[in-house]
């Protein structure tokens, strides 16, 4: 049996996330070997190959597993920050994160809209 330590699970990741539907993802259940498959490719060949496809992930299991990560988080605030993470929600004003769109945060050369988008300035 392959074991994960086989597979690069970067790449595995990867594959499991793409949605684009213009390309796909194949394993080789001897080697562990991710490989790509894109719109220029012949897909047929991976599978004379003997590579299996791998089928992504949906959004509604993307967030389920997610979810499933945040329960397992042991500090109680990060729980709470990561909950609202995933549902799309900012910290609140009073929170101690580091919040991506402070302009302390913006790289140099960047500045923050009102809207929270970086622009060059």
């Amino acid at each position: 049996m392959l074991g994960p330590d086989r597979v690069d699970l970067d790449l595995l990741a990867m594959a499991l996330e793409d949605n684009s539907g213009e390309s796909s993802w194949w394993v080789d259940p001897r080697s562990g070997k991710v490989e790509f498959c894109g719109p220029d490719d012949d897909a047929d060949s991976f599978e004379e190959r003997g590579l299996v496809s791998v089928e992504p992930l949906g959004s509604r299991e993307a967030y389920a597993n997610m979810s499933e990560l945040v329960e397992g988080v042991q500090s109680q605030r990060a729980q709470e920050l990561l909950h609202k993470a995933i549902l799309g929600r900012r910290p609140s004003a009073g929170s101690r994160t580091h919040c991506p769109t402070s302009p302390s945060c913006a790289p140099n050369g960047m500045r923050f809209t009102i809207s929270g988008a970086a622009t060059r300035h």
